[in-house]
């Protein structure tokens, strides 16, 4: 599965309506399973190991990310250390402090980390795009190389070009080879990208970056690629924490919003786009100024919680269970809504109304609910 064929049609029909036949694992990341995995599997926690096969798409999050069994399709892994030692049957999508692939991808690599490895038994079978403060390659790169980073090394054959759109060191080593092309911008020529490693022609640039179309978009859909997965990782977070916390309240906001749902996204529209035009007005005339930041300070907050409610809006949807409140449900649909809200933003216009629409009908249902607690307290004063 390619991120960026998604059908929008596809995705638009399992928005609208719930799907009873969505086939996915979770785990906790913490216990291992005791069989394989026939579909998706998505997983989150401090410390993930998977020693399961998995036939399908993977996508995973947390401190320290271990993959030691094959994946057959898609990876998508976003943590502070991430070791892959299990083959990968076609794209890889990482983002991490510490980046370390020993194992087969068949298809593209996609990383951006602090510091990215291919080991030697590591190899890539498509183009390796990348952004880093350091990567090594010691393993064969079947396809191009793309990206940026302060220092990079190579130790094996890339059989592609090698397009490098920021460095500072480039050092090969003693199987290092390209065998097309090599393009790359820095403030000064370096000594070791000569004829002996590099068999096609040698471009060195210390003007201004002269990105063409395609590597302009295989950059942008990493680093979009990469914000998704850091964003889909801090909602899993709060998310986690807020749903700990006031679970109950977040279950009644959702409530509101799926059986008033038209008058939800009027309120969020004009809580949305109203309030800050108002906090602004209060700003500016001087006379409001300390009612103008508490405005906008609460403002953002709603908008916040509002995020959390629409994510669990559509997780909701789509996770069905006989035990309607119970917290692993609310944080598996959490999960699943969290997941979808971060893939819209990789779709262009249209995943970016769906989020907007989202956001609106969170915040209405959250302010139906805040209004409803205030009259109901108001009326326990009366009596």
């Amino acid at each position: 599965m390619k991120l960026n064929k998604i059908s929008t049609v596809a995705l638009l029909a399992m928005l609208a309506f719930p799907i009873a036949a969505f086939a996915f694992t979770f785990n906790d990341g913490e216990t291992p399973l005791p069989n394989p995995i026939t579909d998706d599997y998505y997983t989150a926690g401090e410390n993930v190991i998977q020693d399961t096969p998995v036939f399908g798409d993977m996508i995973a999050a947390g401190g320290q990310v271990q993959i030691d069994a094959p994946v057959s399709q898609d990876l998508t892994l976003a943590g502070g250390n991430i070791t892959i030692k299990g083959e990968i049957g076609d794209d890889a999508r990482l983002a991490g402090g510490d980046i370390r692939v020993d194992s087969i991808v068949k298809d593209d690599l996609i990383a951006g980390g602090g510091n990215i490895t291919i080991t030697d038994q590591g190899f890539v079978g498509g183009d390796f795009v990348f952004g880093g403060g350091s990567v090594r390659i010691d393993g064969v790169v079947n396809g191009n190389l793309l990206g940026a980073t302060n220092e990079l090394f190579i130790n094996n054959e890339i059989k592609g070009n090698v397009r490098l759109l920021g460095v500072e060191k480039v050092t090969f080593g003693p199987n290092g080879k390209v065998l097309g092309n090599f393009s790359y911008h820095s403030q000064e020529a370096s000594p070791s990208i000569t004829s002996d490693t590099v068999k096609g022609k040698i471009d060195f640039s210390s003007s201004e970056i002269p990105v063409e179309k395609e590597d302009f978009g295989a950059v942008a859909w990493g680093l979009l690629a990469g914000f998704s997965i850091f964003g889909f990782l801090s909602l899993l977070f709060t998310g986690l924490f807020c749903l700990w916390g006031f679970r109950h309240f977040l279950e009644h906001a959702v409530d509101a919003a799926n059986l008033k749902s038209l008058p939800s996204l009027g309120l969020g529209f004009l809580i949305t786009f109203v309030t800050p035009i108002l906090g602004l007005v209060l700003l500016v005339t001087g006379i409001g100024f300390p009612l103008a930041l508490i405005l906008l300070t609460a403002w953002l907050l709603i908008l916040f919680i509002g995020k959390l409610v629409g994510i669990l809006v559509i997780g909701l949807r789509l996770v069905k269970s006989d035990h309607k409140s119970s917290f692993p449900r609310l944080f598996w649909a959490f999960t699943v809504g969290a997941l979808i809200f971060s893939i819209l933003a990789l779709i262009p216009v249209l995943g970016w109304i769906i989020r907007l629409l989202l956001n609106l009908l969170g915040v209405g249902g959250l302010l139906l609910v805040l209004t409803d607690l205030y009259h109901s307290e108001h009326k326990k004063k009366i009596i």
